[in-house]
């Protein structure tokens, strides 16, 4: 159900998408190109659509299903000509003569082929495994944020959950997921997204570059570790990867068509699409797919700036600049002034010292919150300028031998492996003759941002967004370095150049097939578990093909999966059975909210300054505030609290250890005030443990006389 309910709103979107795309005109010859902006496109309007739902709070079953048949409608037409052309396509290829296939390896797209299928199998299977401990952000606010959303149909600035305030247009669709199918079809959505970045690579460079360099681009990007995961997740890198890509392509095609043309304009005020130049429509289409970015991610200023200056540094109008630039803040901006309005913070809750009104925010916050960001990597501070640079130019090299500083700690896997191709194939582009100067541009835009990245959050993730620009760039090297010389030059080629041919065809090809087996094997042979981790040394996967296969026909092993896998699940599981509809509940020591069904906020003084800790002079006063907002619950994770004790958490003794934490240890002096209160409550008996497993506590606050449900 899952697979079909996304096959019918791509098909709808592609559709709606393809009605707005009719007067451009630019991808008419282009079908595979055209249904992948297309499918970008109106999904990009299909989420905007539930964001308005959400802020009319009309976040439900029959608004979102009336709004995604009025693009049906809409878009039936395009939906038919997207069959038409589908029929067109497939009579195409059958009627195709076999010398006209792709040379000189006429087996080589067919095997790619089954191997990109082989990797959608496989994150498709992916995405029905429910979200554990390695999706943290996803249960945290990708997911969790579209839950509290639908249960309060509506769509607000979750007072003490930042992320709330962020572009959310990927959560508009997740949101669409969870509504009609839960986190299997959120899931899908995302792994849409990854699909059409591959066919825009395909088509994209099959009509600028030829097929091959379109084949082993979208090789080299779809057998990366940490792009099949994110493709099985409900996060949102790979959706703001389509729309950048995209973006970027449409402005090398502005770039193409803007070569030498400088007519002169018969209508100068009227900005209708029949009045446009070829390169003015692809402005359009850039501006349009940057515009959605911006929607997705704040990072996405970045490329949205370096595209706009390279449309100025290839000399391209600045009318079409202007267009481009315009639009995409157009479309992306409903996000950031629903954050002015709401938090007084356009970029929310980024650049305090800029905005120093920003809701429930403070310059302490904003500091812990920069130092977290700036924690992930290696040195880059511009006042280190000698180690920031050297750190910079080693990246490519710390990537491939040195990954884990760009993870969270302990969350160090083989799924977050990028792998050594992109720099290596990138490199070998400096040594290669006649490449076209769209590669250069495609290859510049994603060093640029490569840069941007390392200066800003180094997060492994982070790269995915831009790392298709980079495979066009090594999907070109590696078909260079593969293809055999052309026939009219075998005769004036040396011997010497024929060996340095078949050296580097070896070299090229090898390294190819290393990276798809070495995948294979990571997917299918490395461990999961503990256990399985102890007893075989190996590193761990957060992606097993294994795993996710028996997942996938066993609930009981699903089940079994989330409490092992998940050290707050029991928890929440018990409160979800245990505590009364209505109940409310804080989080202390942790944002993973998405499995409780129970209204909550996140408790950490740290993340809002909602619940007014600074205000308070003892623990009675936070019983007095849980009591007055109606929280009867509490959740503390141990795991991640001063005051663990492994040693007892292993024993199953969490209720007395908590209670001899509390009572016994000393409060130090630099203890924020949050935490002081809440021992406070715990050592007065205002709040009794009622349920603890895997290092995770249940607390519950007494209630007054004669105020009990």
């Amino acid at each position: 159900m899952a697979i079909l309910l996304l096959c019918i709103a791509l098909w709808i979107a592609a559709g709606f998408g393809r009605f707005l795309l009719r007067p451009l005109t630019v991808l008419r010859d282009a079908p595979l190109e055209q249904f992948s902006y297309a499918a970008a496109l109106g999904l990009g309007v299909a989420a905007y659509g539930i964001f308005a739902l959400g802020l009319a709070g009309l976040l439900s079953f029959w608004p979102v299903t009336a709004w995604w048949l009025l693009l049906a409608v809409v878009g039936a037409g395009g939906m038919h000509d997207n069959a038409l052309a589908l029929v067109t396509a497939l009579k195409t290829f059958r009627q195709r003569e076999p010398q006209a296939r792709p040379g000189p390896f006429p087996l080589l797209p067919a095997i790619i082929t089954v191997i990109l299928i082989a990797c959608g199998v496989i994150t498709v299977i992916a995405c029905f495994s429910p979200p554990t401990g390695r999706e943290w952000d996803a249960l945290a606010y990708h997911l969790a944020d579209p839950k509290v959303f639908l249960a309060q149909h509506r769509i607000t600035s979750l007072p003490t959950e930042h992320h709330s305030n962020f572009p959310l247009t990927m959560e508009m669709l997740f949101t669409t997921g969870l509504l009609y199918n839960g986190y299997p079809l959120a899931n899908l959505f995302h792994f849409a997204t990854a699909l059409l970045t591959v066919l825009a690579m395909l088509a994209f460079c099959r009509r600028l570059f030829g097929p091959m360099v379109g084949y082993l681009a979208a090789l080299i990007f779809a057998t990366t570790p940490l792009v099949l995961w994110e493709a099985s997740v409900a996060y949102i890198d790979l959706g703001m990867g389509l729309f950048t890509t995209l973006a970027a392509f449409a402005a090398v095609c502005a770039i193409e068509e803007g070569k030498g043309k400088r007519e002169k304009r018969k209508v100068k005020t009227v900005f209708a699409a029949s009045h446009l130049f070829p390169y003015e429509k692809w402005a359009v289409l850039a501006g349009a797919m940057m515009g959605f970015a911006l929607g997705i991610k704040y990072l996405a200023l970045a490329p949205l700036v370096l595209v706009g200056l390279l449309l100025l540094l290839r000399r391209v109008p600045v009318r079409a600049v202007a267009i481009y630039a315009g639009l995409a803040l157009v479309i992306g901006s409903p996000w950031y002034i629903k954050n002015i309005v709401l938090t007084s913070n356009p970029v929310y809750p980024y650049y305090y010292s800029l905005f120093p009104h920003s809701r429930y925010w403070s310059a302490d916050r904003a500091a812990i919150y920069q130092s977290e960001q700036n924690g992930f990597g290696y040195p880059h501070s511009l006042k280190q300028g000698g180690d920031s640079l050297r750190n910079l130019i080693e990246t490519p090299w710390h990537l491939l031998a040195d990954p884990e500083p760009y993870t969270n700690r302990g969350d160090f896997t083989f799924i977050s492996l990028i792998g050594g191709l992109y720099a290596a194939f990138g490199l070998a582009l400096i040594f290669l003759r006649r490449v076209p100067s769209a590669i250069w541009d495609l290859l510049l835009l994603g060093l640029l941002q490569v840069v941007a990245w390392f200066f800003t959050a180094q997060i492994v993730r982070y790269l995915v967004s831009f790392l298709p620009l980079l495979a066009v760039g090594a999907g070109y090297a590696a078909w260079r370095l593969l293809a055999p010389a052309p026939a009219k030059e075998e005769e004036t080629v040396s011997e010497k150049q024929w060996e340095w041919k078949l050296a580097s065809q070896l070299a090229a090809g090898s390294v190819l097939v290393g990276q798809v087996a070495f995948v294979l094997w990571g997917l299918f042979a490395l461990p999961t578990t503990s256990q399985a981790i102890l007893e075989t040394g190996m590193m761990p996967t957060a992606l097993s093909v294994p795993d996710d296969v028996t997942s996938l026909f066993s609930p009981a092993q699903r089940r079994q999966e989330l409490a092992s896998h998940l050290d707050i699940y029991p928890a929440m599981e018990w409160i979800n059975t245990h505590t009364p509809a209505r109940a409310k509940v804080l989080l202390y020591e942790e944002d993973r909210g998405f499995y409780l069904d129970r209204a909550y906020l996140w408790g950490n003084g740290e993340h809002s300054a909602y619940i007014p800790y600074d205000s308070m002079h003892s623990g009675k006063d936070l019983a007095d505030w849980m009591r007055n907002n109606g929280y009867e619950y509490v959740l503390i994770n141990l795991n991640w609290s001063p005051q663990r004790d492994p040693q007892r958490m292993l024993n199953g003794q969490e209720e007395q250890a908590l209670q001899d934490w509390y009572a016994n240890a000393p409060v130090a002096p630099n203890t924020p005030k949050w935490r002081r209160w809440l021992d406070e409550t715990i050592r007065s008996g205002v709040l009794r443990p009622v349920f603890a497993d895997h290092g995770v506590v249940v607390l519950e606050a007494e209630h007054p006389s004669g105020n009990e449900e």
